[in-house]
């Protein structure tokens, strides 16, 4: 259980007090570390309030105000703060305490990852350091001091520039300081015996700025690709958005134990370590291309997030989903554009659109929460980034750039709010976005009903759309949105129109003049509203639209929906225990667009491919799970049956001896990977050793690793050999081992048993939330049919897991406990086995995190 409040955004007051300045100074031992703190307060307007100061797991040595030791009866310690009484309007406020990274496993604050002592505020985890105003609206100029043995800590790193580092009798003193006012939660700290990457980078006014990146020694040849992200990262920046790096110096260090994928610390960026490290050996095609990104998202910070802020966490969406756009932006030019478009518009609808029909479904500016932490979620971040883009949908390129600008001169140095963004934008542009701001207050995926309808005799061709969406706002009964859309004759030409419309009342209709007959309508093209389009398409307008829709994005969809309407019939024929073979149509369609030498490999990958069991379970009211695994299964069956020899054909002509990491190339390897996996679901002997060969052969990890996943999903009686010969290859390999882990757990033909056998094993460690993620999240998240057994025991091991893990790190067990969010979409036998662990996890003593996600599943 857990007694914390829920926290309103419409409950917001401007901090009491302001901390011009911070001085803090860190004596960091292995068993202990002491902080000082020299805080230069101001009192904000006039009042007479104590001062209250954030402060989890301190022990208080001292306290002083202007050089004065304060008795207790000055100020009193609670759980979760430290009051002070003071009448002063401006004082000096000096803390010292104690703390113990070493046993602090929750990776917040001040914690320990294998010998490196580093940090990790964001949203809150500098309370675990020392006292402090907490929050983003407080902005304070840092200056660091760190000092520590040598021999053990020869590494001192925090935000800023260095000004000083001197070493007396085997004491290393290193000062730093960072000129630009930020919150608490960028503050970040380093100290450990680590290897350092060196280049530079000179800025487009001439300044000439260090990069380093920090790892475990013997890491250093897994950094190039990541250097090199960082260069070209500050280039897109100066040449897209004119934005200029402002430090002497930046730097990455690369730690195991994270939470996050990354944070953005002005100055000495922390990455989980999985989005630093990478040669061809280790790292597949994803893992170089998820760096860039990273790499990306986190400097673009520098100017999203760092120099202009949040005023509270209920703009989180501010800074992170402005830069998950930018960092898209940022990849597509990197690399494919109507690729990476796909790929952005997949990970939304598997992971975010779910979200919106769950119990945890928020706005992308939330309106309350009781951990800040369980909103740092696909809705804030990815769904944030789609309402960004349509903003530079609905302005074009050059208004976009002067929003940007005029947002950036408005407000450089503050702590802002979603509103700010959006006026710089509409101010700029001179377009009023007051409906469009809905956005930020509406919830769940916004539904469109299309009808259509043609006048043969006057050539006039309709649409209407009907909106479906819940907005907590008055004055609106619908969203502001761009929708672009396309008209293809029967020839497959298509027709001169102005598709791109834009909607704006609950019912509208738009008429299109002069066609000759009635048209195939490309729909959405581009993705350009993040929202569900309900339509009755048949199976010849969609294999139409895979032929000749002149959208690559629309092609693509027009396969999807094709795929699921046919796995549909594979799901009834299955409730009804009878037999369905697919349609010649659709094996015509899939042979052209698997004939098609015009269409790019990666884009080719991506159309082939069926979509997930869990995405074709998300389809129903009422999750059919083992029917979908079935109708998936034997639909893959089929396309393999009917096309093996063009796939082999097409898997054998794109063998490369050489490696490369252009888009070219990691297409191809995508595609050939895509082939493999249809050819593994062969029973003959052939494709067996075919995969077998790949791995034994493989000299980069993505040739290797697509390898085992053929081998252990679809040959598990000769699998295992393979599996031994990887695990005693990388066993020493983390982020090899991640991968290992989670493609066993993600397997269909897991046992509980295997599950606890490998929580066992050596390469294992249940504090490194990578790994955690890998086995446990592996499970809960991509076993669909495991995980759903309906005997129940698969809810049980996941909260026995989240229940374990939540006492140590309550971040990432409230993330597990979101796998379980699905009571609602399940059948009443399941339904009621997930409702009773559900209640078991609540009856334990649980961190606000993980009370608060479990909370809402059972009874949300």
């Amino acid at each position: 259980m857990s007694t914390s409040k829920e926290i309103f955004l419409k409950d917001y007051k401007a901090p009491e007090f302001f901390i011009d300045k911070t001085d803090l100074t860190f004596d960091i031992e292995a068993e202990r570390t002491i902080v000082e703190s020299k805080l230069y307060m101001r009192r904000n307007g006039e009042h007479e309030n104590e001062l209250v100061l954030d402060g989890v797991d301190l022990k208080l040595l001292e306290l002083k105000i202007d050089g004065r030791l304060l008795n207790e009866q000055e100020y009193s310690v609670g759980p979760k703060t430290l009051s002070i009484k003071t009448s002063k309007n401006e004082f000096v406020l000096q803390v010292k305490v104690k703390i113990n990274p070493k046993n602090n496993f929750s990776c917040e604050g001040l914690y320990k990852s294998g010998d490196i002592f580093c940090t990790q505020n964001e949203a809150q985890g500098f309370r675990k350091i020392t006292y402090f105003l907490d929050r983003p609206d407080v902005m304070s100029e840092f200056t660091t001091t760190l000092m520590a043995r040598k021999d053990l800590f020869p590494i001192l790193l925090a935000n800023g520039n260095k000004i000083e580092e001197t070493e007396n009798d085997g004491v290393l003193k290193v000062v730093w300081h960072d000129p630009h006012p930020k919150p608490s939660y960028l503050f970040a700290v380093v100290a450990g015996d680590l290897a350092k990457v060196e280049d530079s980078f000179t800025t487009k006014s001439g300044r000439v700025v260090k990069l380093e990146i920090f790892v475990d020694h013997g890491n250093e040849d897994k950094c190039d690709h990541a250097m090199l992200s960082l260069k070209y990262s500050m280039k897109w920046d100066e040449e897209k958005f004119g934005l200029e790096y402002d430090l002497d110096i930046y730097m990455i260090v690369a730690v195991d134990s994270f939470n996050m994928g990354a944070m953005e610390n002005k100055g000495l960026n922390i990455f989980n370590s999985a989005y630093v490290l990478a040669k061809k050996e280790t790292a597949t095609d994803a893992n170089f291309a998820g760096i860039e990104a990273v790499i990306g998202h986190e400097y673009f910070h520098n100017w999203t997030g760092n120099r202009v802020t949040c005023r509270d966490w209920f703009q989180l969406t501010l800074k992170e989903g402005l830069t998950v756009f930018r960092d898209q932006e940022f990849s597509s030019d990197m690399l494919s554009r109507p690729v990476k478009r796909i790929d952005d518009v997949v990970m939304l609808r598997r992971h975010q659109f779910p979200e919106d029909q769950g119990p945890m479904s928020h706005p992308i500016q939330p309106k309350s929460y009781i951990e800040i932490n369980n909103f740092y979620t696909a809705t804030v971040y990815e769904k944030g980034a789609e309402v960004i883009r349509m903003i530079h949908t609905l302005f074009g390129e050059s208004n976009f750039r002067k929003g940007m600008d005029l947002y950036f001169k408005r407000h450089d140095g503050q702590a802002v709010t979603t509103d700010d963004f959006v006026n710089a934008m509409a101010d700029a542009s001179g377009v009023s976005l007051d409906h469009f701001k809905m956005w930020y207050h509406q919830k769940g995926t916004p539904r469109l009903k299309v009808t259509e309808s043609y006048d043969a005799e006057n050539k006039v061709f309709e649409l209407t759309f009907e909106q479906h969406a819940k907005i907590d706002h008055d004055g609106y009964d619908c969203l502001h949105m761009p929708f672009h859309v396309g008209l293809i004759d029967s020839n497959g030409k298509e027709l001169p129109i102005d598709g791109k419309l834009e909607l704006n009342k609950k019912r509208q209709s738009f008429k299109f003049e002069s066609i000759e007959s009635r048209p195939v309508v490309s729909y959405n093209r581009g993705f350009s509203a993040p929202v569900i389009l309900q339509k009755n398409s048949s199976e010849k307008e969609l294999i139409h639209l895979m032929a000749f829709d002149g959208d690559t994005f629309s092609r693509y969809e027009a396969a999807q929906e094709l795929y699921k309407s046919e796995l549909k019939r594979f799901v009834s024929a299955y409730q009804c225990s009878s037999e369905y073979d697919a349609s010649e149509a659709f094996f015509s369609a899939y042979g052209k667009l698997l004939g098609n030498k015009d269409l790019e490999e990666a884009y080719l990958a991506y159309a082939l491919s069926l979509p997930t069991v869990k995405e074709i379970d998300e389809d129903y009211d009422v999750y059919t799970i083992e029917a979908a695994h079935y109708a998936r299964e034997r639909f893959a069956k089929q396309i393999s049956d009917k096309f093996k020899d063009q796939f082999e054909k097409i898997y054998n002509s794109l063998e490369r001896k050489e490696f490369d990491l252009s888009a070219k190339s990691m297409g191809e390897r995508s595609l050939r990977q895509v082939c493999l996996g249809y050819l593994s679901l062969q029973s003959d002997e052939k494709f067996f050793k075919l995969a077998a060969a790949q791995f034994d052969k493989a000299t980069n990890m993505t040739e290797e690793f697509s390898a085992l996943n053929s081998l252990v999903n679809n040959y598990p009686e000769k699998s295992d050999t393979y599996s031994q010969r990887f695990y005693d290859k990388w066993m020493d390999e983390t982020l090899v081992m991640q991968k290992w882990y989670a493609l066993h757990s993600g397997n269909s033909h897991i046992t509980l048993e295997k599950l606890d056998e490998l929580t066992k094993n050596k390469a294992y460690d249940k504090k490194v939330p990578n790994l955690l993620r890998s086995l446990v999240g592996g499970f809960s998240m991509n076993n669909h049919l495991r995980f759903n057994d309906p005997s129940g025991e698969g809810y049980k091991w996941i909260a026995d897991k989240i229940i374990e893990i939540d006492s140590y790190n309550p971040q990432v067990a409230s993330r597990l406990a979101k796998s379980m969010n699905h009571l609602k979409r399940l059948d009443e036998k399941r339904k009621a086995l997930l409702a009773g662990e559900l209640s078991r996890i609540l009856d334990q003593k649980l961190s606000d995190d993980t009370y608060e996600v479990v909370n809402k599943n059972l009874n949300g």
